[in-house]
């Protein structure tokens, strides 16, 4: 699979996309929320990097986008795996890293298109964090109503309960939450 994306990848800028293989870094360069979220990997894999938490497709609605991400590549397919740093996470904070991930995933979701790769099997979200503060209990009421037929409140507290996100295109991830070590870093050990 990942044989497919290769031959594609001299067309992207190699400060965004670019080959790794068994382990990468991504980096969070703002005070705030300065540190690194390690992993490993089996082979070779595919870095994207954000642009100072913009969009990597600059006519996409949502310009958010999470810090980083990457493409590993099993017998299934491609899964993608979308990459959050932060310091302290509130509810506020926790509704900007939804709108990060969606952002993330749709600049992904074209890149990996020009990759000549055209369907992702699965998506995982990850958030290292330094300490969570999150709080469902209070703010405004009309928040934490569901829209009518709806399923999720307006207010992240579906998502935080669940630990996953609804994406288009009806993607589900799964998202994984991991607190910084005292270096302000996190180990996320071995992904697939």
């Amino acid at each position: 699979m990942f044989r497919d994306c290769e031959g594609h990848l001299p067309i992207f800028s190699k400060q965004y996309v670019y080959q790794v293989q068994d382990s990468l870094e991504i980096i969070e360069k703002e005070e705030a929320g300065a540190s690194t979220a390690k992993f490993s990997v089996t082979g070779k894999a595919v870095q994207i990097c954000s642009k100072a938490g913009a969009a990597l497709i600059v006519s996409l609605s949502e310009q958010k986008c999470a810090d980083g991400a990457f493409l590993t590549f099993d017998e299934s397919g491609a899964h993608l795996h979308i990459v959050e740093l932060k310091g302290r996470v509130n509810q506020g904070t926790w509704l900007h890293i939804l709108k990060q991930y969606e952002g993330m995933f749709l600049s992904a979701l074209a890149l990996s298109r020009l990759m000549n790769i055209f369907d992702i099997q699965k998506v995982t979200c990850y958030l290292a964090h330094k300490k969570l503060d999150v709080n469902f209990n209070g703010g405004q009421a009309i928040l934490n109503k569901t829209l009518v037929g709806g399923k999720k409140t307006l207010d992240g507290k579906t998502e935080w309960n669940s630990k996953s996100i609804d994406l288009p295109h009806n993607k589900k991830a799964n998202i994984i939450l991991q607190q910084k070590d005292a270096q302000n870093n996190t180990d996320f050990g071995h992904v697939s």
